[in-house]
């Protein structure tokens, strides 16, 4: 029989084979190997136990003794088939291990795929709720604490409200804080219905606050958010700004309120009515005037106001403007129709017929005027047209007939037309401010004035301008007295044109002859102050030849009217000299009025010269007429011209381009016909050369 020990070996090197350990010695195996050897044990079972025995340990100094039983064919053949066995196991766990690694690179790639799905599915979400004109949110309800916090939010919030979504899902009650205090309470207590499942949808209108401070109006549609059993676990919605649409309604509810205001506050009667013909508006005028509550009238056809027997012809105006092309606003020439009252009392109005449309719907409003008084005034004044006619007609004065509020013509003459150039129908029916015979509105009411003053005027000059432009003079007398139950005026005119033209031709001659009496007389005293003065050189004698070289000039510029300058020492007869100039001329017939520029002050030196008006500086009590005035037609010696002010130099100089001055303080420019002769003792040509002279 084969010994144990080789085939242990051999088993014991096959099993370090495959557990991919070297193979010790047989003589170590224990004591290097007892892993394996317990391994192999574990795996044989009894039958290795009963093949090998049982270990002896002893305590001896010696070695370790192992005793060996004889080997059976269980005990030869074991290794084999346990290597066998332990090699279908090794490969079954590889096969379960690749088959694990292909489940989990699998699961991996399934993952892997799922994640990309997700954000495909996220980035198109969040696509469409930015398309969202708004801020699309979700808030949950955290089933253990009962804190509601904001689960999902879209990024337009950081474009409308400025806060980023971090800043917003990491604060609970965020939307509640940025909401306006005074909108606070009631959001909260009308989303309450939501948040706990008893209302299906909600929308809220509030202010929020942005994060730079400004205030927005939006527009917050809720609904809840439920779970499998329905039960509310949150509410979602969609947030608007609708800032310019809730300015844009603040203002059509001011236009509105103001439109009410205006309709409610109008004159005339304003009725509107449905396409049934159904009162739906009645505004206060229509309540005077059919004497019928608003309240009464709103939701009653408006056939009720109608007399009954003209409800045919109310028919066919109606259907003719249903008829109408244009059916936006339709205004055409008021009607004149038959109205009644509550009580049953006809009378007359004037209507005017719109049709305006509102959301679809077409609406008819009519705006009414009562006419009666007019109606009643117009006929008593029509009939009274008789009674005046033969007045009008044999009276060869312009006589009107007119309303003293308005000035509206009721009546006219023959003469008055003539007088004006209007027609009839261009003056009756209407005001004498829409024909502007009046020079201004003022004088008109002016004239009103002291008719209410003192009932009448008489003799109360006016002007009236005539169709054809032109203004004429009348001298009215008036009377003011009631017609047809109107405050009337009477007047009658007479046309005094050309009596005031001839009084003012009168006046001007009158001021004329008045201009050359005072002239005269100035002239006069002057002439008698000349007389008395002493004249030792009434003539020039001598027989010297510059004596007869002076008369030989006197004479060659006497006969014409250009002005002469005298120069010459003091006291070598200067003034002789232009004596003698005046009487050679042909001017000699007028008066030769002197001039001492030296002897006046210059402050009153040109007051001298040109005259002066009443007022025109301090002691200015009256006209005074300059010495070019008393010279006109004559002549002016103007002796020591040479000490004539710069000033006055300017306006001298004028007179003898021109031929015209202006009197001081004066603005109107007189006309003097007057030659000058002026003399001096100095050197002029040498003063204008150092601008002294002009």
């Amino acid at each position: 029989m084969r010994s144990p020990i080789p085939l242990f070996e051999e088993k014991l090197k096959l099993t370090q084979a495959l557990s991919g350990r070297p193979a010790p010695g047989s003589t170590r195996f224990v004591f290097y190997h007892l892993e394996t050897s317990l391994l192999l044990i574990f795996l044989t079972g009894p039958a290795f136990l009963f093949t090998f025995g049982a270990f002896v340990p002893r305590t001896a100094q010696t070695n370790l003794i192992i005793q060996l039983l004889t080997p059976t064919f269980w005990a030869v053949h074991m290794g084999f088939l346990i290597t066998a066995i332990i090699a279908l196991v090794q490969t079954l766990l590889i096969i379960g291990l690749l088959i694990s690694r292909n489940r989990r690179r699998q699961a991996e790639l399934e993952s892997a795929r799922f994640a990309q799905i997700t954000e495909t599915e996220r980035k198109r979400l969040n696509e469409l709720v930015s398309n969202v004109p708004g801020i699309v949110w979700e808030t949950r309800i955290n089933a253990t604490t009962g804190e509601r916090k904001t689960a999902f939010i879209s990024e337009n919030v950081e474009k409308m409200l400025g806060y980023r979504v971090d800043e917003w899902l990491s604060t609970p009650g965020f939307a509640m804080k940025l909401i306006h205090e005074e909108d606070r309470e009631r959001v909260m207590r009308e989303s309450e219905g939501v948040f706990a499942g008893t209302e299906e949808s909600v929308t809220l209108r509030f202010r929020w606050l942005t994060k730079d401070g400004r205030t927005l109006w939006v527009e917050s549609h809720v609904a809840p958010l439920l779970d499998q059993a329905g039960k509310p676990i949150g509410i979602r919605g969609v947030t608007l700004d609708v800032t310019a649409q809730h300015t844009a309604e603040n203002a059509l509810r001011q236009n509105e309120a103001q439109l009410a205001s205006i309709i409610g506050s109008a004159m005339d009667g304003i009725i509107t009515v449905n396409e049934r013909h159904e009162i739906v508006l009645f505004n206060t005028a229509a309540v005077r005037m059919f004497q019928c509550s608003a309240y009464k009238a709103i939701g009653q056809p408006l056939e009720r106001f109608i007399p009954d027997r003209t409800h045919n012809g109310h028919s066919q105006h109606s259907q003719i403007f249903e008829e109408q092309t244009e059916r936006s606003v339709l205004t055409g020439t008021p009607l004149e129709l038959q109205a009644v009252r509550d009580s049953g009392e006809e009378f007359s109005v004037e209507a005017s017929i719109s049709q305006p449309e509102l959301n679809g719907q077409r609406f008819y409003t009519v705006i009414l005027r009562d006419v009666t008084e007019r109606k009643r005034v117009l006929d008593d004044l029509r009939h009274s047209e008789q009674r005046f006619a033969k007045a009008f007609k044999a009276n060869p004065q312009p006589m009107s007939l007119t309303t003293v509020a308005e000035g509206l013509y009721i009546d006219v003459n023959d003469s008055f037309l003539a007088m004006s150039g209007f027609t009839r129908d261009e003056v009756v029916g209407h005001t004498s401010l829409e024909l502007k015979v009046w020079d201004t509105p003022d004088a008109r009411a002016d004239f009103i004035r002291q008719i209410k003053q003192a009932g009448s005027v008489v003799n109360f000059e006016t002007k009236f301008r005539t169709k054809r432009g032109p203004f004429r003079i009348l001298l009215s007398s008036a009377e003011q007295w009631e017609f047809g139950g109107q405050q009337c005026l009477l007047m009658s005119s007479s046309d005094i044109t050309d009596r005031k033209a001839a009084e003012l031709a009168l006046r001007k001659a009158h001021e004329e002859l008045n201009e050359m009496k005072n002239q005269l007389e100035a002239e006069n005293i002057y002439l008698q102050k000349e007389l008395q003065l002493d004249h030792s050189f009434g003539e020039i004698v001598g027989k010297s030849d510059a004596i007869k070289y002076v008369l030989f000039k006197i004479k060659q510029v006497a006969p014409t009217d250009s002005t002469v300058l005298i120069t010459g020492e003091t006291g070598t007869g200067k003034e002789l000299v232009a004596r003698a100039i005046h009487g050679a001329s042909s001017r000699k017939h007028r008066p030769l009025i002197k001039v001492n520029c030296a002897a006046l002050p210059s402050s009153l030196l040109e007051s001298e010269l040109f005259g002066h008006e009443r007022g025109a500086f301090t002691g200015a009590n009256a006209r005074k007429r300059g010495r070019f005035e008393l010279a006109n037609g004559g002549t002016i010696f103007l002796d020591e011209i040479g000490e004539l002010p710069a000033e006055s130099q300017v306006k001298l100089l004028r007179v003898i381009q021109e031929g015209e001055f202006e009197r001081l303080g004066g603005s109107k420019t007189l006309k003097a016909d007057v030659r000058i002769i002026a003399a001096t003792n100095r050197n002029l040509k040498l003063e204008v050369e150092k601008a002294r002279f002009r």
